[in-house]
């Protein structure tokens, strides 16, 4: 059996479900591709799509530390990252071990795959729109501990055999491969999944912010709200908070791409995969930006211009003085949905690599 190796990192979901859409484009391709994958995502993320899955609990890499799902802690992130790195020779001569029957190695931002596949002597193929040097960058001066941390990885990351880059791309770089936006394909239709969550006639604010637990403000607000019902995602167990509010826990069976094609808007953190999800289905978007959080920059214009969608400031979006302008803002016209998947264009440049 063919086997690719995956080194995913564990930031939120958002670049677990890049990934997956990838080997899910490859094993369409490739039934019998086997997959080893190293990350602390949880399995049952990847049992949703893929099969012939070994997963292997390790920390490729730090990203940043957050207190909650908006506010970031620098000083934890660095003390992670001096933990963590420079990696130790012993546990990527392990991994090399482990990994021992992979023909190359799928990296989404995450250095230590990188390392492993040189020590192996296979291919390395970095897939980003955007690496941690990059996002450590405009925190240096704040926090100057993260510069040498930064030049480390901006390093490591050079040594990628191959480097793809998925619109929208941050740090666009000569040289690299672009392919469009990457999204998990929608399953299941909207009616049955209006049904499955007991909607009824009303209509369906999906609130996402990447997996991270949240406490949603504004509670009054939305009590008023009978003709919508609020839909909590990734939470840590399914319950009913008020009438029109119910909270999906992240373990539910519901496909996070399915909620958001039945759904009548997307209210969430910026974040890579839940925008290109909201593209491939066509559902009107709210995006929370995050100044600090350099990404956010680039995904509010892609938000603005491929969603026609709004922008919402942290303080707003906690106030909870948002919800006064949903009326207004379920009335705006859907988006065009995608009509490709860059997942396809990926998987297309990976095959000679596996197939060799």
């Amino acid at each position: 059996m063919q086997r690719i190796g995956a080194f995913i990192t564990p930031h939120g979901f958002g670049h677990a479900t890049r990934s997956i859409a990838v080997l899910e484009a490859l094993q369409h391709r490739l039934p019998n591709l086997g997959i080893e994958i190293c990350t602390t995502i949880p399995k049952h993320l990847f049992a949703e799509s893929l099969v012939n899955v070994t997963l292997h609990p390790v920390v490729p890499d730090v990203g940043l530390v957050q207190h909650n799902a908006l506010v970031n802690d620098l000083p934890a992130t660095v003390a992670a990252l001096d933990a963590l790195l420079p990696f130790p020779e012993e546990q990527i001569a392990s991994l090399a071990l482990t990994l021992k029957d992979c023909c190359c190695i799928l990296c989404d931002i995450a250095p230590l795959g990188i390392l492993v596949a040189e020590r192996m002597g296979i291919p390395s193929i970095l897939l980003e729109n955007f690496t941690w040097d990059w996002i450590y960058q405009p925190y240096i001066a704040e926090c100057p501990e993260l510069k040498p941390h930064a030049q480390n990885l901006a390093a490591i990351y050079s040594r990628a055999t191959v480097h793809i880059q998925t619109e929208p791309v941050c740090n666009p770089i000569p040289g690299t491969k672009t392919c469009p936006p990457v999204f998990r394909k929608a399953r299941t239709g909207p009616e049955e999944i209006r049904e499955h969550i007991g909607a009824g006639t009303r209509r369906i604010v999906l609130v996402s912010l990447g997996g991270i637990d949240f406490t949603l403000p504004g509670w009054q607000q939305l009590k008023r709200m009978t003709d919508c019902l609020f839909v909590l995602a990734g939470q840590q167990e399914n319950r009913l908070i008020t009438p029109n509010c119910l909270a999906i826990s992240r373990h539910s069976q519901l496909y996070h791409p399915d909620l958001i094609k039945a759904a009548d808007l997307v209210v969430f953190k910026s974040g890579y995969s839940t925008a290109a999800e909201c593209l491939q289905a066509g559902t009107r978007a709210v995006c929370i930006t995050r100044p600090t959080f350099a990404e956010s920059r680039v995904l509010g214009r892609f938000v603005q211009e491929k969603l026609d969608g709004t922008l919402l400031d942290e303080e707003t979006f906690l106030a909870g003085t948002w919800i006064d302008q949903l009326p207004e803002l379920l009335l705006r016209p859907r988006p065009q949905p995608a009509t490709f998947n860059g997942a396809d264009c990926i998987a297309d440049l990976l095959l000679p690599l596996i197939s060799r």
